[in-house]
């Protein structure tokens, strides 16, 4: 019976024992990293997703396949099944697989996971199991069109100049803090908050400055209207536009026409500063005779009643 008892612990310390050893040499490959070759995703658009696979183990594996997929297929192939197949990778290394993929255009501006699945091989012959999953954020397309740019072409030196233009989102996403503004050697720097503006939409920019230079010989375009705007992240984008106006000196008429009133208005300056105190004098002497007309009659009326 001892001899049964022995015999019997034998058997499961070799069984416990080969259990450790099969367990310690088991290979193991796991996803260790992942870029986007374009930088970003956006909607609608393809991408190429490269994932790097680690073998951790002492030992190499052999017959690698990789597939990629999503729960909602917000990630779909644009070439192939989403599957990559390496035949070997070596103890302790790395390999890198490729997946060409679309992004559909009904996503959201927020990270999408992608499930990561990995068989293998070890050099046995034994097959092993793999999963990962990866998060890949997804960017609208910031793309702004500004049409309808009205102004004057040809205006004078100190003129005021009213610029207006339609700012048109054909982008996927809101485009934020939009913001027009005029820069230029003919015209005063001004700008125009405009506001956030969503997905096919469009907000208007009204600047209202003043010509301050006159537009020389041979000038081409020297004034801008700059449309500035963020998306989500804040990132600045800008869209900028050339603005053909020519500054000239003002016309002679104009100038005799602005002497002329000048010279009437200091006219009637000076015969104002003269009308006043003629007015003072003459209310003066009125309130003089009008004093010797009443004592001259104070005094008749007394003369009259000592007769009496």
């Amino acid at each position: 019976m001892k001899k049964i008892i022995v015999f019997l612990m034998g058997i499961c310390a070799c069984i416990l024992l080969s259990s450790d050893v099969l367990q310690a040499a088991t290979p193991r490959v796991m996803l260790s990293d992942y870029k986007i070759k374009e930088g970003e995703v956006e909607a609608g658009k393809d991408f190429h997703l490269e994932i790097t696979m680690q073998n951790t183990a002492k030992a190499a594996v052999k017959n690698i396949k990789v597939a990629v997929s999503t729960d909602g297929g917000e990630f779909i192939p644009a070439e192939g099944a989403g599957t990559a197949y390496c035949e070997q990778i070596a103890a302790e290394s790395e390999e890198t697989f490729s997946f060409h993929m679309e992004a559909t255009s009904a996503l959201e501006e927020k990270s999408y996971k992608i499930l990561v699945k990995t068989v293998y091989e070890s050099t046995g012959g034994w097959e092993y199991n793999a999963e990962d999953a990866i998060f890949i954020p997804i960017k609208f397309e910031q793309k702004i069109k500004v049409t309808d740019i009205s102004c004057t072409n040809e205006v004078q030196l100190g003129d005021s100049v009213e610029i207006t233009a339609s700012i048109n989102n054909l982008g996927l996403g809101t485009v934020h803090n939009v913001t027009a503004q005029i820069i230029g050697d003919n015209l005063m720097e001004t700008d125009n908050f405009v506001g956030n503006i969503e997905t096919g939409k469009n907000g208007m920019a009204d600047l209202l400055t003043q010509a301050t230079k006159v537009t020389g010989e041979g000038d081409g375009q020297l004034n801008q209207l700059i449309i500035t705007y963020e998306d989500k992240e804040g990132n600045v984008y800008t869209e900028q536009k050339n603005l053909n106006i020519v500054v000239k000196k003002p016309e002679y008429k104009n100038l005799e026409k602005i002497k002329e009133e000048s010279h009437a208005s200091d006219v009637v300056k000076r015969g104002l500063k003269w009308l006043i105190p003629v007015l003072v004098i003459v209310g003066i002497i009125y309130l003089l005779r009008q004093r010797s007309k009443r004592k001259q009659q104070l005094l008749e009326e007394f003369a009259a009643d000592l007769k009496e």
